[in-house]
């Protein structure tokens, strides 16, 4: 569903709570309702990395919550209300879970490196 996003991109609505349990950071839950497009790997790294397959797809939700800006102020990275991580720990969300998922450490450093750089410019948006 496209939820009305000016976007080719596919989203996908969490019918029911979801809970990622990390082994650093502890739970984090995505709430019913909450929209993701999982992996947004650009067409060009898809010879690296498939966006459908398995070890970033799934590892894609808790990444794209912790994404989530908070209506209030704007700001990103809350895992729970009093805890907000900084961009990086929310990229390395994202490289745990895939390393759960079987995903090999080169595949995992490319992505960090890649997440990191495309985020860049919202870094400020997230803990420091």
């Amino acid at each position: 569903e496209k939820n009305n996003w000016e976007t080719d991109r596919s989203y996908w609505q969490f019918l029911k709570p979801f809970k990622y349990v990390s082994p650093k950071w502890g739970p984090i839950t995505i709430p019913k309702n909450f929209y993701t497009d999982f992996a947004s790997v650009p067409p060009r790294l898809h010879s690296v990395i498939d966006d459908d397959a398995p070890i970033i797809l799934y590892p894609s939700a808790p990444h794209d919550f912790l994404f989530e800006k908070r209506k209030q102020d704007g700001t990103r990275g809350w895992l729970r209300p009093g805890k907000q991580l900084s961009l990086t720990e929310v990229n390395q969300v994202l490289t745990e879970a895939m390393s759960l998922c079987g995903a090999n450490k080169l595949t995992r450093d490319i992505v960090f490196a890649a997440v990191e750089l495309a985020n860049e410019h919202i870094r400020s948006e997230f803990a420091h």
